[in-house]
């Protein structure tokens, strides 16, 4: 669970983290395939984690709130 601002500033929401994550993945206005290209270039793949980080993302410890913490982030 993670706690999410509404757009009135003021009131907090709990949402489920996968949602949280999927927000803010959608925001990025990139498709499946076009994050899966940028994840696999090292170059871009260190542009998405800042970027992701700016989102509140830290992909380490997504793998592990998801269930997955035998996943390595750095070939997802």
């Amino acid at each position: 669970m993670h706690y999410q601002l509404e757009s009135d500033g003021r009131t907090l929401r709990l949402v489920e983290y996968r949602e949280f994550v999927r927000d803010r993945l959608l925001s990025m206005n990139l498709s499946p395939t076009d994050l899966r290209t940028q994840w696999a270039v090292a170059k871009s793949r260190a542009a998405l984690r800042t970027e992701f980080q700016s989102r509140a993302i830290e992909p380490d410890d997504l793998m592990a709130k998801l269930g997955h913490p035998e996943a390595d982030p750095s070939i997802c």
